[in-house]
């Protein structure tokens, strides 16, 4: 795959509120074949809700779209969503039992770590909802 391809999924405009479209994903059966289904937010069960700023599209509730994003913008949400949390659980639990040696300890840690780590996304939502623009093509 090419760095500068997108990661396309198909959706229907559920709402509009404000200045943002809300777009229901649709689950495609293809996901249930893909090697990366466990990864993929939206081939996990339910529908999956996602908010786009409405400036510049012309959408009404029940139009079929296409969700964009660059395939990127992709790999760094899988980072951040996936693989520091697992590098900042497996590193405290190594730390702390080397220091303390009490498995009971290391394992709260290790756990406890996700705490700020969470809430610190939490509290760059913000910035990260900028970083990661989707955009719309409707589907005919």
């Amino acid at each position: 795959m090419e760095p500068s391809e997108k990661i396309e999924h198909e959706g229907i405009v559920s709402r509009v509120e404000g200045k943002s479209l809300v777009v229901s994903l649709l689950v495609e059966s293809s996901c249930g074949t893909c090697h990366a289904r466990e990864f993929c937010g939206p081939s996990e069960s339910g529908a999956r809700e996602i908010e786009i700023p409405a400036s510049g599209y012309e959408l009404k509730p029940g139009d079929q779209v296409v969700v964009r994003l660059d395939h990127s913008k992709g790999v760094m949400a899988m980072f951040l969503g996936y693989f520091l949390p697992f590098i900042l659980v497996v590193s405290v639990l190594a730390v702390s039992l080397e220091i303390s040696g009490k498995e009971s300890l290391a394992g709260l840690l290790a756990i406890g770590i996700l705490v700020p780590y969470y809430f610190l996304l939490f509290a760059l939502r913000g910035k990260l909802k900028r970083k990661f623009t989707f955009t719309l093509k409707k589907n005919f």
